[in-house]
């Protein structure tokens, strides 16, 4: 064994490569405005066969304590409460592992000794109480038991997620479209993702063209490649000609001219899956590594029933010791959603 040596391959790590995410079908044209900018233009391919399909584990914890009124206690026996809620607890009051939970489904039955208000007494026991001195006390003094919960969900890709390329750009998912509503190639193939062609110049990333291009080579000849960046020391132009080149040999290889057309090379004409109608511009299409961000839509709006909160804005404060809700992350790296092998 030698430094830098990989020594143990999983689900996420194949022969060195990180396997995060998919290559997916990609054109960069403008869509009815569905992908203005940064924002991105899904096939309903990509949900019906979970390619960007994800689980996530999510803790959630409760706590008993002992009240004024006496102690909090764990029990299934919870009045006004209808039964098929209360299917999932076990013996010890506790969701069964495996067990398949929804919305409004109880996860722990806990009950609260219910603490008397002072206005809810009758008067003469208000004026009693004033004369004896009996103060209400309130507030929890320790706590009994504490009680984990982990629940596994699994999230599709949906309007409000955000994608993400190596090449630092990424987006949020504006419109899931049918799949025979979204543009095709000349092969009948339909696009999976559209990007708006802005994107590349405004963020000064010109090597998405070029990847897209051979993930395009790659995905008709089963190759792979692995070209170190700033190569135009080789020779003027370097990138341009690898990637001519290989289309070349694809269009050959395949028996498809519309992989590399000497008119438009490293464009292709495609057609509008609403009308049949081919667009007025070719376009570049090809397959790049897309990323699914952990920016989930479904984090996006939340609240809590306990902890502090800001007096003019009204949202829950920063801090551990504040009890904030988890902050998202904004790196794109350091917050992918890796998928298996």
């Amino acid at each position: 064994m030698k430094k830098g040596q990989i020594l143990v391959e999983g689900a996420l790590r194949f022969v060195a490569n990180l396997l995060w995410e998919k290559n997916v079908l990609v054109a960069y044209m403008p869509w009815e405005g569905y992908n203005f900018e940064d924002v991105v233009l899904i096939s309903e391919h990509l949900v019906y066969e979970d390619i960007y399909t994800s689980f996530h584990i999510r803790k959630y914890e409760i706590q008993t304590h002992v009240t004024s009124q006496g102690p909090e206690r764990i029990t299934n026996e919870i009045l006004h409460i209808e039964a098929h809620l209360l299917r999932n607890l076990d013996k010890n009051r506790i969701v069964m592992l495996g067990s398949w939970v929804e919305a409004s489904d109880i996860l722990v039955g806990k009950l609260t000794p219910q603490v008397a208000k002072e206005s809810s007494y009758a008067p003469e026991d208000r004026l009693l109480r004033a004369i004896l001195g009996i103060q209400k006390k309130g507030g929890s003094s320790y706590n009994l038991e504490t009680i984990c919960v982990y629940i596994s969900q699994k999230r599709k890709i949906k309007v409000g997620n955000k994608v993400a390329r190596r090449h630092e750009n990424k987006g949020i998912i504006s419109k899931i479209l049918p799949r025979q509503d979204m543009p095709y190639l000349q092969d009948g193939g339909p696009v999976d993702m559209v990007f708006n062609p802005l994107g590349v110049p405004s963020r000064m990333n010109v090597g998405q063209p070029f990847e897209c291009s051979l993930g395009l080579v790659g995905s008709l000849l089963d190759r792979h490649y692995q070209i170190a960046p700033f190569d135009e020391r080789y020779e003027q132009e370097a990138s341009r000609k690898l990637v001519y080149f290989e289309l070349y040999q694809a269009s050959k290889q395949t028996a498809n001219p519309w992989v590399f057309e000497p008119k438009y090379p490293r464009k292709s004409r495609i057609f509008d899956g609403r009308t049949g109608g081919p667009f007025e511009q070719p376009v570049i299409i090809g397959k790049p590594y897309i990323l699914k961000l952990i920016h989930q839509v479904d984090d996006k709006i939340h609240g809590h029933s306990y902890g502090h909160y800001a007096l003019v804005a009204q949202q829950p404060l920063r801090g551990r010791s504040k009890a904030h809700q988890k902050v998202v992350r904004t790196t794109i790296i350091g917050g992918t959603i890796p998928k298996p092998a």
